[in-house]
This record gives structure tokens, C-alpha cells and sequence, in this order.
């Protein structure tokens, strides 16, 4: 997805990156360019319009937006490709909203159907 938005995305500055991994984070920059590596997950929301986000279940997204809901988010626009169940999606929503922000959840929500 980096690689999709630096490449071909047409930015007017360079992405922000953040991975509670330094070492991915860095490696990932070294390898698609124009990237500023964030220290922190507040810093990166902080410097940023439109945040991505690509979690691998609902108690990583809980944590990961306990810190982002620690800065200022009026204005900002969250886009979670995180694999989550429908009641942790809307969970989430209510969260980013009510502190200003918007939210669009992407494929990778689970969803159970009943039989």
C-alpha cells in the first residue's frame, strides 16, 4: 500500500510512516523512498491529514487508537484496512468521531453469518 501511494499517488510531500517495528518501518523507506519515518504512532497522526491503518485484530486497533485518541484528531480522516469484527468497527467509529474525526473501514472486517 506504501509502495501504491509513493509510486503512484501523486503526493505533494513525502509519506509519513510509523510500525511499532523500527526496523520495518526503516526498511520499508529504504526500499520505496520518499517516506519520513515516524518515532511514534502520535507523532505520525500528528503530522498527518489521512491516516492508514492495516492492524492485525481488534485488541491491536484498540491499542494503536488509545494512543492516536491522545492527540488531536478534529478534521482528520482514518482509513482502517484492519481485520476487525463489525462491533469493534463501530466501536471505533463512535471513538474517532466523537473526538472529531472521520473513519472509513475497508475490507478485512470480519463478519459472521449466521447459518
Amino acid at each position: 500500500m506504501c509502495k501504491n501511494l509513493v509510486q503512484k499517488g501523486k503526493l505533494d510531500k513525502t509519506l509519513i510512516i510509523y510500525n511499532r517495528t523500527f526496523q520495518k518501518a526503516q526498511d520499508l523507506a529504504d526500499r520505496i523512498g520518499n517516506c519520513t519515518i515516524a518515532s511514534t504512532i502520535e507523532e505520525a497522526v500528528e503530522k498527518s491529514d489521512i491516516i492508514f491503518s492495516c492492524l492485525t485484530d481488534d485488541d491491536a486497533v484498540d491499542a494503536a487508537f488509545d494512543a492516536i485518541l491522545k492527540v488531536n484528531v478534529k478534521g482528520k480522516l482514518f482509513v482502517s484496512c484492519s481485520t476487525t469484527e463489525p462491533k469493534s468497527s463501530n466501536a471505533l467509529a463512535e471513538r474517532i468521531e466523537a473526538a472529531g474525526g472521520g473513519i472509513v473501514t475497508m475490507p478485512g472486517t470480519v463478519y459472521q453469518i449466521p447459518v
